[in-house]
């Protein structure tokens, strides 16, 4: 066990023995690390007595629809009080969204995150960077407190990792990650099946967009810098959502030269999302916490309030000023 804010952890374990409504909820857009370590959260805790209820703004994409227990996230906020509320993989509370009433109507609030740029909002931060994922920060944490961890709550915990590690491909992925998700699998998980469902099972619209947009990739900086902008329009044309688009970031990544991807999507007009995805070299964190966002050194993420042509201007300035420092 590689947990460094261990009395932390231990002051987290009172508060959950003394608390008998615990409220879970993780970031708005969510991916498998948030929907992962949420519902493996969850499943531990209701699985070991506890009453819990999980909150989640956004849609859930599809392929991750298939994980145990995603019928009972609640999408919209109550007004139910709480004697606890976890907050699991966010940087800073803006990325709860409207949840952030649930989380204000809750007596007691712990956040367990592994982003760098979390700087804690919470009455108790558990912030443990050097973990693959939020998920195997979780794991680590229930393990030890001795939890039951059943073959429901390992299958959640194992998505978690399977995705932020990038199949275990990023250099986020450790022996003790390894390790761990060895015991995962003992637990029961199909993890091939896991990896079909999360990969292997693509949209046919989605799977054209994503041909096209990567067919008109924009290079910078000598071929460097990798960029693909996605409009309102063209994902209307394939009736497709902005979640469904977002593996494109990691595939003009690793494209021969590249050394940082960046995937701008129009969220409206004088609005644009930026992802941001380094093979190592680049800290494209650094660029993302001057426009308020969060992330790792090699993937990063946040908005601009400017249309999707002046904010590929902004971005492509910015990586030449990254690249010369």
């Amino acid at each position: 066990m590689n947990l460094q804010n261990i009395n932390y952890v231990n002051l987290f374990k009172d508060k959950l023995d003394n608390s008998k409504s615990i409220a879970l909820m993780s970031h708005k857009d969510p991916d498998g690390d948030c929907l992962g370590s949420l519902l493996g959260f969850g499943h531990i805790l209701q699985t070991n007595g506890k009453s819990i209820k999980m909150y989640l703004e956004g849609e859930i994409p599809f392929n991750f629809r298939f994980l145990p227990d995603i019928s009972k996230i609640f999408n919209k906020p109550d007004n139910d009080i709480h004697d606890l509320v976890l907050v699991l993989d966010c940087s800073d509370i803006t990325r709860i969204g409207s949840m952030v009433d649930v989380f204000n109507n809750s007596k007691k609030s712990v956040c367990i995150d592994h982003h760098v740029s979390n700087d804690g909002f919470c009455d108790l931060d558990i912030i443990e960077s050097d973990y693959s994922s939020t998920g195997e920060l979780v794991y680590e944490i229930c393990k030890h407190f001795g939890y039951l961890i059943d073959k429901e709550a390992a299958t959640n915990i194992y998505a978690a990792i399977l995705t932020d590690t990038g199949k275990f491909i990023y250099n986020n992925t450790s022996s003790q990650t390894m390790r761990n998700t060895a015991e995962l699998i003992d637990k029961g998980i199909n993890f091939s099946k896991i990896a079909e469902n999360i990969y292997g099972n693509e949209d046919k619209n989605v799977f054209l967009i994503k041909n096209r947009i990567m067919s008109e990739v924009e290079f910078y900086h000598d071929g460097k810098v990798s960029l693909a902008p996605i409009t309102k329009a063209i994902l209307d044309d394939y009736g497709v959502s902005l979640k469904d688009v977002d593996g494109i970031v990691e595939s003009i990544r690793d494209i021969e030269g590249v050394m940082v991807s960046c995937v701008l999507k129009e969220i409206s007009f004088k609005n644009t999302k930026v992802s941001l995805r380094s093979k190592g070299e680049i800290d494209v964190s650094a660029i993302s916490v001057r426009y308020n966002g969060g992330g790792h050194e090699r993937a990063a993420g946040f908005n601009l309030e400017s249309d999707i042509n002046e904010s590929k201007k902004i971005i492509v300035e910015q990586l030449r000023k990254q690249m010369e420092d």
